[in-house]
């Protein structure tokens, strides 16, 4: 059985790279288009080493879906890494 990832994004092309990166990398990936799949895929009893979910989605946001993981005890430990592809600009240096 291979590492499992399960990846939370609602943008195509997004989910696209993300999918061809980690496959690359030898990662068996479950894909979510927004929070409501996610979390369906997250109540079932798949073993995921690591969940990659965007910030904003729809239905419920990266922050709503990391809520309601850590009401999960078999998810409780599982590592979350949340990211955000939003064009707006981050104050800088």
């Amino acid at each position: 059985m291979g590492r499992r990832i399960l990846v939370a994004e609602d943008e195509p092309h997004i989910r696209r790279i993300l999918l061809a990166l980690l496959e690359s990398a030898a990662f068996d990936v479950d894909v979510a288009t927004d929070g409501r799949q996610a979390l369906d895929r997250l109540a079932s009893s798949a073993e995921y080493e690591v969940i990659l979910t965007d910030l904003r989605m729809p239905h419920f946001t990266g922050l709503d879906l990391l809520e309601r993981i850590q009401e999960m005890p078999h998810r409780q430990t599982t590592p979350v890494i949340m990211r955000s592809s939003s064009r707006s600009r981050v104050p800088g240096p």
